[in-house]
């Protein structure tokens, strides 16, 4: 499936500063653990690698240039516990139980089939593990035309961020 926000350098930028913009993850934490991210694109979450060290975090995404995008991401902040898969996230290649925390954030969004995700999600995670799902929810955000996962996106950016005046149309 390709990723219908794209893939560009504006575009990693973008969704990197998503992150700070809006502050929607400040205060989870995943000390302790190893995590995958599915969906991790840019790497735009890596404050969670630097959490987890020396544990590891597993980053999932299927294009290559987001993947390239997060390496060069992680090298610049030293992080050396950081693995990178190219992969779709309803089939992620890690093992059975494998990971003690899976997290994605605006993912589900993307999907024709969430559930397919979300059965790969659990499958990776350890019993007793923690899944952290992100995602915008509202009626708003499930019908129209087109690209109806990226209106879905620009619908819930736009819902959550403008009415605080936090949001300005290059990052919604």
């Amino acid at each position: 499936m390709s990723y219908s926000l794209g893939s560009s350098k504006q575009e990693q930028t973008r969704l990197i500063r998503q992150v700070a913009l809006y502050g929607d993850t400040n205060r989870l934490t995943f000390k302790g653990t190893s995590v995958c991210e599915f969906g991790c694109g840019a790497g735009a979450n890596l404050w969670i690698a630097k959490q987890v060290a020396p544990k590891t975090y597993y980053g999932v995404d299927n294009l290559p240039e987001q993947l390239a995008a997060a390496q060069l991401r992680a090298d610049a902040l030293g992080l050396l516990n950081v693995k990178l898969l190219a992969r779709d996230a309803s089939d992620s290649g890690l093992a059975k139980h494998s990971v003690d925390a899976v997290f994605c954030r605006l993912l589900l969004i993307h999907q024709p089939e969430p559930s397919t995700v979300i059965d790969e999600m659990i499958r990776v995670l350890r019993p007793g593990g923690r899944l952290v799902i992100h995602e915008p929810y509202g009626p708003g955000h499930f019908c129209s035309p087109g690209k109806p996962n990226l209106v879905k996106c620009f619908r819930a950016r736009t819902q959550l961020a403008y009415g605080d005046g936090k949001g300005t149309p290059d990052v919604a």
